[in-house]
């Protein structure tokens, strides 16, 4: 495969994964409910690993009282969470 190839390659399955990974703005989740499969698909800059944060703070911590409190997980920045304001419930 030619580098040119290979780059336009690279460039289409970027584009085709961008496409897939966003989250829809419309979906909501229960941060007290929800499995760490559903938090990585709807929250915007949240994968698994930080899912699984999220699952063991509520674990440790018990139910979010607060969005905000979303920020105490690790890995999780105030700037993710208002990003993700409107995706969230609490009930």
């Amino acid at each position: 495969m030619s580098p040119r190839s290979h780059l336009v390659l690279c460039i289409l399955l970027g584009i085709l994964l961008s496409f897939h990974t966003r989250a829809d703005p419309q979906t909501r989740v229960n941060l007290n409910t929800a499995s760490t499969e559903k938090l990585a698909e709807t929250l915007s800059g949240v994968g698994p690993a930080k899912a699984r944060n999220i699952i063991l703070f509520r674990l440790e911590n018990g139910p979010f009282k607060s969005i905000d409190e979303l920020a105490l997980v690790s890995g999780i920045s105030q700037r993710i969470v208002e990003k993700n304001r409107k995706r969230i419930t609490l009930k």
